[in-house]
């Protein structure tokens, strides 16, 4: 499927202290999509980045052409756009940005075997839905009901419930670059090449474009922000470590952005080159 058809579905923004304010002057389109990844599990140095790296480039609104001229590129401060990346189910419909750690929840249930274990087995009763109304006072008066024993509120909430952590880990946010594409073309671009999921499944990435030029921060009031757009990736799929089928040869696109600097690795299908085989420049790319 075409980038280009990709259906632009609106949600409400959810970026802490952003409102969108002012008209959009800008928007985006995914160029490269997402297709596959190996999930990274929950530990801080194994990271498996998303294939191929997705990329977005942001043009311009009530455009004919809707591409940014030579002249508009040559005087538009890219590092004022920045776009910001997080993690959607696969039909758009919910967020998958947290996850339970499974070290936290190990933890947690250990914790209330300990309790229940140390308790009153009349203390471990759960309330009905009523009841916990009931019980729901202000200033942690006891209930005066004879039926339901009174406990502590630290009982009743444990301080160490299991802790969540982002399922989407990586650079979520990144300033747009005046780059080339694989045809030659110049346009404004946003690459996220270390992104990678905790968690297999299938899922969307959603791109919010925002704008940081100062006539668009709301007349100086801190916290507002020009949202200018919001579209989402085609879905792709995140592979347990067993059933992860490889990664893909490397786009022309993603050839073409790492020549100019971008930190993207460079991979050739069937090909593995050796440390000390390693001849040129070229082949220390490639091999990165």
């Amino acid at each position: 499927m075409s980038s280009d058809s990709t259906p632009l579905r609106k949600h409400p923004i959810h970026l802490p202290g952003v409102q969108s304010v002012g008209r959009s002057r800008y928007a985006m389109r995914v160029v490269q999509q997402p297709n596959r990844a190996r999930m990274c599990g929950f530990g801080e140095k194994d990271k498996r980045p998303i294939d191929p790296p997705p990329v977005v480039k942001v043009f311009l609104t009530g455009s004919s052409t809707d591409e940014l001229s030579e002249l508009q590129l040559s005087t538009l401060d890219a590092s004022r756009l920045v776009v910001h990346c997080d993690l959607w189910s696969s039909n758009q419909s919910e967020d998958r940005n947290l996850v339970i750690n499974p070290a936290s929840l190990q933890g947690f249930l250990a914790t209330r075997r300990g309790t229940a274990e140390s308790s009153n087995p009349v203390q471990d009763i759960k309330p009905s839905n009523s009841e916990w109304r009931s019980t729901a006072s202000p200033k942690g008066v006891p209930p005066k009901s004879a039926n339901l024993p009174y406990k502590p509120l630290m009982s009743v909430i444990p301080l160490n419930d299991p802790s969540t952590t982002r399922t989407l880990v990586g650079s979520l946010s990144c300033s747009t670059q005046i780059l080339q594409d694989d045809q030659g073309k110049w346009g404004c671009f946003a690459v996220f090449h270390d992104l990678s999921v905790r968690t297999e499944g299938r899922y969307t990435l959603r791109f919010t474009l925002m704008d940081l030029n100062e006539e668009n921060l709301g007349m100086g009031m801190p916290g507002l922000l020009s949202v200018q757009d919001e579209v989402f990736s085609e879905p792709f799929t995140v592979y347990s470590a067993n059933k992860f089928p490889g990664m893909t040869e490397s786009t022309s696109m993603s050839r073409s952005f790492a020549r100019q600097g971008i930190k993207i690795p460079i991979r050739k299908e069937n090909l593995y080159v050796r440390p000390k085989e390693i001849t040129s420049e070229a082949d220390i790319k490639d091999t990165d």
